[in-house]
């Protein structure tokens, strides 16, 4: 199954951005602010404590990197808001994952366009 890509306005509390699906195989966020958001599991997130997603920077959760897309994600920004844009995919087999990936960098949504 495809999901639909979202978009998302991060701020300066914490929200869960990716529900749990132990089904997912691929979450992609993607930084389109020119700020960096900052990503965590934990719903007590903070700039201090996440993992940074630079301006124009992406995150890519896959069985395959080690970054499970199963769990939940959460997103923050140190001031103002950010546009952020989420991709999830069940595709079923992990070989499969791969040729997601490259499907989404291929498009223009990615490439900033």
């Amino acid at each position: 199954m495809v999901y639909k890509p979202r978009a998302i306005t991060v701020t300066t509390s914490p929200q869960m951005a990716v529900n749990p699906d132990p089904n997912r195989d691929v979450v992609v966020i993607t930084n389109l602010s020119g700020s960096t958001i900052y990503w965590g599991t934990d719903p007590e997130l903070s700039t201090d404590n996440g993992s940074p997603i630079f301006a124009n920077g992406r995150a890519e959760f896959t069985r395959e990197n080690g970054r499970d897309p199963t769990i939940a994600r959460y997103l923050i920004i140190a001031a103002g808001s950010g546009d952020v844009r989420i991709d999830e995919e069940s595709v079923g087999t992990n070989d499969k994952v791969v040729q997601v990936l490259e499907k989404i960098a291929r498009t223009q949504w990615y490439k900033g366009n």
